[in-house]
């Protein structure tokens, strides 16, 4: 995701601009049933990720969740 915001947002905004970060957090669309553990552990990294990201990156401002 890093890799589309800096090659396709951060360089159209302005020096006072930021952005905003909406995860894309679902489960597979081939999973028929709840989540499994396997998948929320998986979900539960990602998220991670995202908010490490945000914490070091200064042009994103918040996260939508």
């Amino acid at each position: 995701m890093s890799h589309i915001y800096a090659h396709a947002v951060f360089p159209r905004l302005y020096p006072h601009q930021r952005a905003f970060v909406v995860p894309g957090l679902f489960v597979p669309s081939n999973a028929t049933v709840a989540p499994t553990a396997a998948q929320d552990a998986q979900l539960v990294e990602k998220w991670a990720g995202y908010m490490e990201w945000i914490t070091i990156e200064p042009r994103i401002i918040g996260i939508f969740p």
